[in-house]
């Protein structure tokens, strides 16, 4: 690969070209098979394009500056990703989780892991298979009173639902909440 890339660069890449088809050819020979025809000459002229054109390949970068805090970075994650998947409220709040709280996620992620298989002292259930989903929306329900995701990332993000206002401080009660529901959900 990084031949074909310094022959590029070297104005040389037809005579690599040419010996690359002659050694896959005496290759060949040895082996018994038969040269490369025009199909398979102009295979190897369409790969080297390809693997040429990795360099004008555009791959999208976002910079984020090393003094931006923690809620921003989440913001940023949710923003990126919300364009060309469709993400859930959900996947929004195990985004906070991952950020603020990775124990809770953790928590999370294996209970509805351990719902997927049977075994004694499991969660699992025949019934349905449990997802972060179900759990999240549970604890939201017994911790907030709050039956939309909505609200729940919102909380989760430090917001008081009656004033409005967004702070660390509300934040961080709100994870402890959130915490103190989901021992009872996990219960």
């Amino acid at each position: 690969v990084s031949e074909a890339f310094a022959a590029n660069h070297d104005n040389k890449l037809s005579a690599y070209r040419r010996a690359f088809i002659k050694r896959l050819n005496e290759a060949n020979a040895k082996k018994g098979e038969p040269e490369l025809d025009d199909g398979g000459e102009d295979a190897v002229e369409s790969g080297l394009n390809a693997l040429l054109g990795l360099e004008r390949y555009l791959l999208p970068t976002l910079e984020i500056s090393e003094s931006a805090d923690e809620e921003t970075v989440s913001d940023i994650f949710v923003r990126v990703n919300s364009q060309g998947q469709a993400l859930k409220q959900d996947d929004f709040i195990m985004t906070l989780l991952s950020v603020y709280e990775p124990a809770m996620r953790e928590r999370i992620e294996e209970f509805c892991a351990m719902s997927h298989a049977p075994a004694k002292g499991t969660s699992y259930n025949p019934l349905m298979t449990v997802s972060p989903t179900h759990i999240i929306r549970a604890t939201v329900g017994v911790g907030f009173k709050r039956g939309r995701l909505r609200y729940a990332y919102q909380i989760l993000r430090g917001r008081d639902l009656k004033t409005k206002e967004t702070t660390p401080e509300t934040r961080a009660e709100n994870f402890a909440t959130f915490g103190r529901a989901l021992d009872l959900v996990l219960d």
